[in-house]
């Protein structure tokens, strides 16, 4: 008579083949033999008896199986129990659990788990209500069939996420996987290289903020939801990266320092974007993205507390979009962890390498150009940072007269 046993040892479902032979004196249990389907968790087993009950081994724990209803053990059943480490389940089922207040429902998972082609991570740095905002917001503008794309929603705490705000997390949406660092692995770029190394495990990944939240009506947009816009946009361009959240819209036609063309994917109207010439030809002919990175340090740091004239971004930034992981991992992981690169005055460092690499490589970027898309929280105040409102902040400071003349900033290459 074979019978199979299930349980859990050190949180891992470990299956057992059990030959029971029954005495001729009609114990039930006098022998008990152990087969395991797997090499490695036979060297672990063993086997033991005694007069009125049988026990198989697991690493010292042992497996009793005196207490299973004789009914149970019929040829070729499947029988529950725990194998070592864990109490026995009660004979009653438990209560349901009540929702915690404020929780955030699970997300439509996929039919086929390992062909999910996207990966949706969060980086959280202990603001707890725009996060929760900014999870709920993508939920609820996003279609089950956008959320069933999705194989994994990763959140990453950072260094200002404390303990209460882990366990909010952990117990409002308890359905994420939670990664937590200890100090030493503090700064955003640790946590950018951790989900590559770790989390990211498909094609594309939808990589998000703890500050943007999805404007009203986004998941019934011209063209779909946010997801599917952005697929659209990818599948009619190719590009690198598909900003969500309005980037690179407000460029005027005649700016020298990127080159913006407008273009449309059936319904969903967006940009693409890429540097004027003379500064890809300095990004792509530099030898070393690390050094030219620290050489445009100086002039952004100071030209932004002047008020100035800013050096154009190169295109990538880890806002709210779609990115192509392949092309992260292998022209731009890792992404510098060196202090220097992280440090409070220049922040912001490790980031302009990152998108020097983006840009030397032949990435190309995109932009959806909705006003349904993902809008940056002001955290101070929880409002939302409105296109509108950024259009009539400009309407003012052009009636207030007109700025000073800015000169034209190139990256210039060496040589």
């Amino acid at each position: 008579m074979k019978v199979t046993i299930r349980g859990l040892v050190a949180g891992e479902l470990v299956c057992v083949r059990v030959t029971l032979a029954a005495s001729k004196l009609a114990l039930p249990l006098r022998r008990v033999v152990v087969e395991p389907f797997c090499k490695h968790v036979a060297k672990k087993f063993g086997a033991s008896a005694d007069a009125g009950a049988a026990s198989a081994k697991l690493d010292g724990a042992a497996l009793d199986l005196a207490a299973t209803p004789a009914d149970a053990l019929a040829d070729g059943a499947v029988v529950d129990v725990f194998l070592g480490g864990a109490a026995a389940p009660p004979a009653a089922p438990p209560p349901a659990e009540r929702e915690p207040e404020n929780a955030v429902p699970e997300p439509a998972r996929p039919r086929a788990w390992a062909d999910a082609p996207l990966t949706w991570t969060c980086t959280f740095n202990g603001r707890l209500e725009p996060f929760f905002r900014t999870l709920a917001s993508f939920l609820r503008e996003t279609s089950a069939a956008s959320q069933r794309l999705v194989r994994d929603w990763v959140v990453i705490a950072d260094r200002g996420a404390t303990t209460a705000d882990r366990v909010a997390i952990v117990t409002r949406a308890p359905w994420v996987t939670l990664v937590c660092k200890g100090k030493p692995l503090h700064r955003h770029p640790y946590s950018i290289n951790l989900l590559l190394d770790g989390f990211v495990k498909t094609r594309w990944w939808l990589e998000w903020e703890d500050d943007w939240v999805m404007a009203p009506g986004s998941g019934a947009a011209p063209g779909g939801d946010v997801v599917q816009r952005a697929l659209a946009v990818q599948r009619a361009c190719g590009a690198t990266q598909v900003a969500m959240n309005g980037a690179f819209l407000d460029i005027p036609a005649d700016c020298e320092d990127y080159a913006v063309r407008d273009c449309s994917a059936g319904p969903v109207d967006y940009v693409t974007v890429a540097l004027g010439p003379e500064q890809h030809a300095a990004v792509v002919g530099c030898a070393s993205p690390e050094a030219l990175a620290q050489k445009m340090a100086p002039d952004r740091c100071a030209e932004n507390m002047a008020g100035g004239r800013v050096p154009p971004w190169p295109l990538f930034s880890l806002q709210p979009s779609l990115l192509d992981a392949d092309y992260v991992r292998t022209h731009m992981y890792p992404f510098a962890e060196r202090a220097h690169m992280n440090d409070q005055d220049a922040y912001w460092l490790w980031e302009l390498e990152a998108a020097l690499k983006f840009v030397k490589h032949g990435a190309t970027k995109a932009s959806i150009k909705s006003r349904h898309v993902a809008r940056q929280i002001d955290v101070e105040t929880s409002s939302l940072d409105d296109p509108a409102d950024r259009a009539r902040q400009r309407a003012a400071g052009r009636a207030a007269g007109p700025r000073p003349a800015k000169k034209k900033f190139a990256i210039k290459s060496k040589g």
